[in-house]
């Protein structure tokens, strides 16, 4: 069972899902990306990029415990 996070998405990221059903962000720069595959952190969650090398630290609204 893993914890659930409620985060800020960082200014100038959007959201959106695709058909499947999975939330996919896209950074500022157009690249698409799924949650997973910028995800990062234990203690403080990140996004980490790719194009860039770039890591976002994001803010926590709620942690929701399982």
């Amino acid at each position: 069972c893993y914890d659930r996070i409620v985060v800020k998405i960082p200014d100038g990221w959007e959201t959106f899902e695709n058909y499947m059903g999975e939330t996919i962000l896209t950074a500022p720069w157009g690249k698409n990306y799924t949650v997973h595959s910028v995800l990062g952190g234990n203690e403080y969650p990140y996004f980490r990029t790719f194009g860039n090398g770039e890591n976002i630290c994001l803010d926590v609204i709620e942690v929701i415990e399982c």
